[in-house]
């Protein structure tokens, strides 16, 4: 996605150094002798009307760290500002009147909607949690529908009477019948086959631009992303590893991890021809993850400083990256990590290229 969005004084979303862990293992007596590291120091600004996408590979952390801005799940430590306010640990009335300006989409619509209530129902709850009228819900209801493209007769219909875009629709009209300022898209499409994917984007985008909502949208398919986000972070291991403008990430990354993620995509053009970056191994634990950089053990560009020192999110102009290779070795300070690629590997080009490239 090309456009931007004018960076406000006040972001919507701003998370600082969060971080979450859960127990792995107990002792006999009950104590704790592991810890999962789910969410390692992760920080993350979203503007109002701005569209964040959060990818990475399955166990990267990207849907605990939607829970965590959610407050679906306590953060071990950080910060969470929601429009100005900290709502890192808050309770009661506060969390109450916080939720109202944050929702979420689920991943599996038909899991997330109560198989024995009626759509219009769904789509009320929210309203009624919150004091408003019968005849409130009941023109809410109505208007929401129309708004996410289905009829008023819908809404007297079970969601298992509904194809999967269709009740991926209806989870969408319920998260905004608060008019929340925030939409967390944990994985809203992945369910869906290809057609309706590029439906329901649509509308999203059309919500978006609407209603001037704010999106973070966590999935683990770079081209969708790339589609609907204006800014990209990348997540490998619990730590974001790499945050820049959509267009950047995906033609120019400039960590291995992003550069690996988008050599693994499929290419229906042959002419345009890319080499594959094999990663070698799975994923570390993150119960017990690797000394230095955690990307390390399956990096093409690894060194010696990598295994020994985690390197920190720096700053380059408008993206954000953790790797050595931008301040020793190559010394990137910024630039593309495709180019040093393709002299070790006299390989081709295999990064997506635009018609004026």
């Amino acid at each position: 996605m090309s456009d931007v969005v004018a960076t406000s004084a006040t972001p919507i979303l701003d998370v600082t150094e969060v971080s979450k862990s859960f127990p792995a293992s107990k002792d006999p007596l009950g104590r704790v002798t592991a810890r999962l590291q789910a969410v390692v120091e992760a920080s993350l600004s979203i503007a109002p009307g701005e569209t964040l996408g959060l990818v990475g590979e399955s166990g990267s952390g990207k849907t605990t760290l939607g829970r965590l801005v959610m407050r679906l799940t306590d953060a071990d430590a950080g910060r969470i500002v929601l429009d100005g306010v900290d709502i890192t640990n808050a309770r009661g009335p506060e969390l109450r009147a916080a939720r109202r300006k944050m929702q979420v989409v689920f991943q599996d619509p038909q899991s997330s909607l109560d198989p024995n209530w009626l759509v219009r129902d769904i789509i009320a709850e929210p309203l009624r949690a919150y004091g408003a009228s019968r005849a409130e819900r009941q023109s809410a209801t109505e208007r929401l529908l129309a708004d996410v493209g289905l009829e008023a007769a819908h809404g007297a219909r079970y969601a298992s009477e509904f194809s999967g875009g269709q009740r991926q629709r209806v989870a969408i009209a319920r998260s905004l019948a608060l008019e929340p300022n925030l939409v967390v898209c944990d994985e809203p499409v992945s369910a869906l086959d290809v057609s309706t994917q590029a439906q329901v984007l649509s509308l999203l985008e059309s919500l978006r631009d609407r209603r001037d909502l704010a999106y973070l949208f966590i999935a683990h398919d770079l081209a969708v992303v790339h589609h609907i986000s204006h800014r990209i972070a990348v997540m490998y291991l619990g730590r974001i590893v790499e945050v820049g403008p959509a267009d950047e990430v995906y033609y120019r990354p400039r960590h291995p991890y992003t550069e690996a993620l988008l050599s693994a995509m499929p290419n229906p053009n042959p002419a345009d021809r890319r080499e594959r970056i094999l990663l070698s191994g799975e994923m570390p634990s993150p119960v017990e993850p690797p000394p230095g950089c955690r990307f390390q053990t399956r990096c093409i560009h690894a060194m010696d400083r990598c295994r020994e020192i985690e390197p920190e999110l720096v700053k380059y102009g408008d993206i954000e990256v953790a790797c050595h290779l931008h301040e020793s070795g190559p010394r990137l300070a910024g630039s593309s990590v495709v180019e040093v690629s393709r002299q070790q590997s006299g390989g081709v080009g295999y990064i997506p290229r635009r018609a004026s490239d």
